[in-house]
């Protein structure tokens, strides 16, 4: 569980950076693709009635591609491995967020990227991993 924890506080520092510069290099063309992502990955949660790590990843990797920054992307693409490898004991955690509170997070994150606002976009994917860091330590 404390490796969990540790990793979580490194991929919520690697993230929050991706979205800053998301944040600063987003065009209008990647803002429509990142907004149709978050539509088909909220329909999804929805439909599948659970928080599925792998439908969630899918805009957290869309932030690290709007990075644009190939060091960051190595970085937290390994770490990302090092959580898929870990899956079989975070599976319990798809079920204990609530698919309203991914939607309302990464809705939070979007708009701040669209606003061209890093502080804010750190802001919410702060708060967004924060969550998950939270559940870790309760023992749950």
């Amino acid at each position: 569980r404390y490796y969990l924890i540790e990793l979580y506080e490194v991929r919520q520092a690697l993230d929050m950076k991706a979205v800053a510069l998301a944040a600063q290099k987003a065009t209008e063309k990647q803002m429509e693709e990142l907004t149709d992502l978050y539509r088909e990955v909220c329909a999804n949660l929805f439909r599948l009635g659970t928080t599925r790590y792998s439908q969630e990843e899918k805009l957290h990797l869309k932030y690290l591609e709007l990075a644009d920054n190939q060091y960051l992307t190595k970085v937290l693409s390994h770490q990302l491995e090092s959580l898929d490898l870990m899956f079989e004991k975070l599976q319990h955690l798809i079920y204990l967020h609530r698919i309203e509170d991914y939607v309302r997070d990464h809705g939070n994150i979007i708009r701040a990227i669209a606003n061209h606002d890093p502080e804010e976009a750190q802001r919410e994917m702060c708060r967004h991993i924060q969550t998950t860091i939270d559940i870790l330590k309760s023992g749950a």
